[in-house]
């Protein structure tokens, strides 16, 4: 059995981070995600978001919403999904994860058929959780597992977010997703096992 900072989402346990910081000398800094379901005015307010950032036939992953926790404060509702955007070529489907905050503001952040993903679609969201590699001195982390749509059939593909505790807000680390991405990475622990 996986211990309890690798275990998936569904299980509704605390998912915690324990960071070291840059200088060496221990922190308390910590990132938890708690599975929380999405109220109806909440999934209606993302998909509002989703809308005004150019997709439409907007949907929510409901079993992957979660609260997102930094040193023991609520920062607010992660809540992923999945819509339809146009880009230069084609009319892709791609994931995104929102960020509800405790003030009710949405960041949303597409990952899987966008950006470094523009090749894939978005088929589903298979996992979250926080993700460390032991010993990494580095900020918190959220690990993404997907099902994508690839040229030559289905995939898996890591995604890696960083957690900005200055600002509260979440990015797409480019690095660590791709350094996931080149090492096969099909789980949280895999994941953990290779970000920097």
């Amino acid at each position: 059995m996986l211990p309890m900072h690798h275990s998936f989402l569904r299980t509704g346990f605390w998912l915690t981070l324990g960071l070291i910081g840059f200088s060496g000398c221990a922190v308390s800094e910590t990132l938890s995600l708690i599975r929380q379901s999405a109220t109806g005015a909440q999934i209606e307010q993302v998909l509002s978001a989703a809308k005004d950032s150019g997709m439409r036939n907007g949907v929510v992953f409901a079993e992957h919403s979660a609260t997102i926790v930094h040193d023991g404060q609520p920062i607010g509702l992660l809540v992923s999904g999945s819509g339809l955007a146009q880009d230069a070529s084609r009319e892709n489907s791609n994931c995104f994860l929102a960020l509800i905050k405790t003030a009710g503001k949405v960041e949303l952040i597409r990952t899987i058929g966008a950006g470094e993903w523009e090749a894939e679609s978005c088929l589903s969201l298979q996992a979250i959780g926080v993700v460390r590699r032991a010993g990494a001195k580095a900020l918190p982390r959220i690990g993404l597992v997907y099902k994508a749509g690839a040229p030559h059939g289905a995939a898996i593909e890591p995604v890696v977010l960083a957690f900005e505790p200055k600002t509260a807000t979440l990015r797409i680390d480019e690095i660590a997703s791709k350094q996931a991405s080149l090492a096969g990475a099909a789980s949280l622990l895999d994941i953990s096992r290779v970000v920097p």
